[in-house]
């Protein structure tokens, strides 16, 4: 069993669409029972009883019947056991807690962390098979509750579940439902047991664009008020009290050594500007840290001090964040340490929810008329640039007494640009020659920015699998950034296509759009459930001037194209002069959730832009 229990949703729709009697339908696994008990016993202490049994049916189900909890030093797994049964419900296997694979959660970016984790896979391959697991998980310091997710996943159904959260009197809890009513509350001595339970879920088909799938399924998001980790208490009743908790871990860690200080102020004494100063000390960072994650103890919360990064030269998001803020306040400029859910195309948090959603640290730098985003972790990002990877959503900027969310830059469709202008020189036999730049803006920046410092060999190799044309030959090229708050990159080619035109008898056919084809088609579906989410705008011009042979001449031009619709325009120009053709094509598409009615008009427009980049024309060699 996956973690599945533990994801985090934000869901706007009705879950009344997904009862069914027909399990299988549609269906890899069934999850036949799946019973949870959270005990709250205290600020600091917590105990998880879970009970799941799930019928496997076909291969693509066995990533469902997979065990996976992780476990510190304030989580641990007090108690497993498992049963397999075949498809005459006999036992054919006991599992123990010695069975589970016990690993570290160390990775590729992570030095120092205490995170474990158990997992277990079956490897069972005679269907339909059900799994059985039962474990209990208890919590010495605990600060996120485990939101309840009873349907998670594509092809998955669900035929009952119920979670009863056990809450003492003297205790609030918050809870949040998603397409689900309020739970029951019944009294047990001195507790309150909050009860949700669901039945007959089918499982759902997979689509494409969606809005994140836990935003259309039933689900209940839960979280303290109070909690307390190690010596730090502190409660989930606003945003700015959660931040004056986040305050206070972060009290006393910004203290640098003199020589500390010194080196940065005799290093910004020639810079009057604010924003001279600001870039200087985040170029300074990025070249004496490098980003190594610690998680061990209350550090997977709390910051290790200034003083430990200048003298180690590293430190995960958290420690690079306050040493950078430390840098800056003893040049006396003042910034906030920033949280924040990030990856590219997460949801947003649920701004409406105080708690801990948030994943990683960011910098926040106020300026006149203006604020300055850090991402502190990197050695290369631009001054001043987000990406993807935290754009556009809400973070939480930590303030004594005065902690809020803020919304991060959001890169528009005039940021996210890709300009590229091509002179191609076709032969009579089809082949050709020419050369290439394209510029790319904002988000787009990151289309080639990963190629950057990278040696000349490992460059040639990623173009030749980035360049959308067959038969081809790079002669040169050129990369290079301008590493602008808005940052720009750049790519020149010069290379020979083999083939590009095809040659029929007296004719040549000649495929106008160079290398920007729309190979992307959503699946048609004849319903949708979740809104259409685009996650990002951009606008892309190519222009595309072809000079051929002049022995040729031409039998068919296309006419321009244009097509409007919600989620975009395109437009095709088609000019010719002499024996050169001009081919223009601007796509802009635009970010936003538009309703599950429109899908089809989604496809569509998709559709018929992928139809319209597959035009040519056609020459044709004059006979002498």
């Amino acid at each position: 069993m996956k973690n599945y229990l533990f994801a985090i949703l934000f869901v706007f729709n009705t879950c009344l669409l997904f009862a069914s009697n027909d399990l299988e339908l549609n269906a890899n696994a069934i999850i036949e029972e799946y019973n949870t008990d959270f005990y709250v016993e205290s600020p600091k202490n917590a105990k998880l009883k879970v009970n799941i049994k799930i019928k496997v049916l076909n291969e693509n189900g066995d990533i469902f019947s997979e065990f996976s909890e992780y476990y510190d030093q304030y989580k641990r797994i007090l108690f497993f056991d498992g049963k397999i049964f075949d498809s005459n419900n006999k036992k054919i296997r006991r599992i123990s807690i010695t069975d589970l694979n016990d690993n570290s959660l160390i990775n590729n970016f992570s030095t120092y962390e205490d995170n474990r984790i158990k997992t277990y896979s079956p490897n069972i391959k005679n269907y339909p098979y059900t799994i059985e697991y039962t474990y209990i998980i208890t919590y010495s310091g605990i600060i996120n509750y485990p939101n309840w997710i009873p349907l998670s996943d594509y092809y998955l159904a669900v035929k009952n579940s119920v979670i009863n959260v056990h809450v003492p009197k003297s205790m609030n809890i918050k809870y949040k439902n998603y397409n689900i009513e309020d739970p029951k509350i019944q009294a047990e001595n001195n507790k309150d047991i909050l009860t949700w339970e669901v039945s007959n879920l089918s499982a759902l088909d997979s689509e494409n664009h969606h809005i994140g799938f836990y935003n259309f399924t039933p689900s209940v998001m839960l979280a303290p008020t109070e909690f307390r980790i190690e010596n730090y208490s502190g409660n989930m009743k606003s945003w700015n009290s959660f931040g004056n908790w986040v305050n206070n871990l972060l009290e006393g860690q910004d203290n640098l050594p003199d020589e500390a200080i010194k080196e940065i102020q005799y290093l910004v004494s020639d810079d009057s500007s604010k924003i001279d100063i600001i870039k200087k000390i985040y170029k300074y960072v990025q070249n004496h840290t490098r980003y190594v994650s610690i998680q061990l103890g209350i550090g997977g919360w709390q910051p290790f001090n200034a003083e430990t990064v200048y003298n180690l030269g590293y430190g995960d998001c958290k420690a690079l964040t306050n040493y950078t803020k430390s840098l800056l306040k003893s040049c006396g400029i003042e910034s906030y340490y920033t949280l924040i859910k990030a990856g590219k195309n997460a949801n947003d948090i649920d701004s409406n929810f105080p708690s801990n959603q948030f994943n990683h640290a960011i910098l926040c730098v106020p300026v006149e008329k203006d604020t300055i985003w850090l991402e502190c972790t990197s050695q290369t990002s631009p001054f001043g640039y987000l990406s993807s990877f935290t754009d556009n959503r809400n973070a939480l900027l930590i303030k004594e007494n005065a902690s809020k969310l803020v919304k991060t830059t959001n890169y528009t469709i005039e940021n996210n640009t890709q300009n590229r202008v091509a002179h191609i020189i076709l032969n009579s036999l089809g082949d050709a020659s020419g050369n290439i730049f394209t510029s790319y803006s904002g988000i787009l920046y990151e289309n080639i920015s990963y190629m950057i410092g990278l040696g000349d060999k490992k460059q040639e190799e990623l173009l030749y699998k980035k360049i959308d044309l067959n038969n081809i030959n790079l002669n040169s090229f050129d990369l290079g950034v301008q590493k602008n708050i808005i940052p720009k990159a750049f790519e020149k080619l010069n290379l020979d296509i083999n083939n590009l035109a095809t040659i029929s008898s007296s004719r040549m056919f000649i495929p106008l759009n160079l290398m920007n084809k729309n190979t992307y088609i959503p699946k048609d579906q004849n319903s949708r459930i979740s809104p259409v989410k685009i996650n990002i705008e951009f606008y892309d011009i190519d222009s595309v001037y072809y000079t051929y042979p002049k022995q040729f001449t031409i039998e068919y031009l296309p006419e321009d194209i244009q097509l409007t619709s919600s989620f975009g325009e395109y437009i095709v120009k088609i000019e010719s002069i002499e024996n050169k053709i001009l081919y223009i094509r601007e796509l802009k598409i635009f970010k936003g959730i538009y309703p599950a009615s429109e899908y089809n008009n989604f496809y569509s427009f998709l559709s018929n832009i992928s139809k319209s980049d597959k035009i040519k024309c056609v020459l044709k060699q004059e006979q002498h």
